[in-house]
């Protein structure tokens, strides 16, 4: 079972994380274990809503990577990013959605099989340099989602991981 914790901003506010029943205080970008924080970006190269906007605006040379990928790889979708900006930090940009979302030309951006891909890519990658996961909750948003899709997946690659998982909700 994932747990749930409420938060604060990307900027490294105080946040209350709940892990494993325990309630630990940290700033989120100051942890004393290494951390990977994942989130799902589009295949466009653009973070200019949400989570990805706060990565964005606060580490650009995660963007600027980021958006290499995307310049370079024709298809880049499913392709997991991970970029480390330092104090036992890694950002994880999960590229699993389609464009960007769009009412009548675009309502569901996110594809769940790269979605799928990304998250065991993260988890390995995390199993690798033996770091906590942290996310914001993903993929219901401007992604078009379904919550226990997405749930279900998250469940999949993370019930019987090890280390610490921590999902953040209402972080801005």
């Amino acid at each position: 079972m994932l747990t749930f914790s409420k938060g604060t901003n990307i900027k490294g506010d105080l946040v209350e994380a709940i892990v494993e029943m325990d309630y630990k205080k940290t700033h989120v970008f100051s942890p004393s274990k290494q951390i990977l924080v994942i989130h799902i970006c589009n295949d466009e190269g653009r973070m200019g809503a949400g989570f990805a906007k706060g990565i964005a605006d606060s580490f650009p040379s995660v963007l600027e990577r980021y958006r290499s990928l995307c310049r370079n790889n024709f298809n880049s979708l499913g392709s997991f990013l991970p970029c480390y900006i330092g104090k036992n930090v890694y950002i994880g940009n999960m590229v699993c959605m389609r464009g960007v979302f769009q009412p009548k030309g675009n309502p569901l951006p996110l594809r769940y099989e790269e979605l799928d891909k990304c998250l065991a890519k993260a988890r390995n990658y995390a199993e690798s340099i033996n770091a906590d996961i942290h996310m914001p909750e993903v993929g219901t948003g401007k992604a078009g989602g379904d919550k226990r899709d997405i749930e279900n997946l998250l469940e999949k690659h993370f019930f019987l991981y090890e280390s610490g998982k921590v999902l953040y909700r209402d972080w801005e």
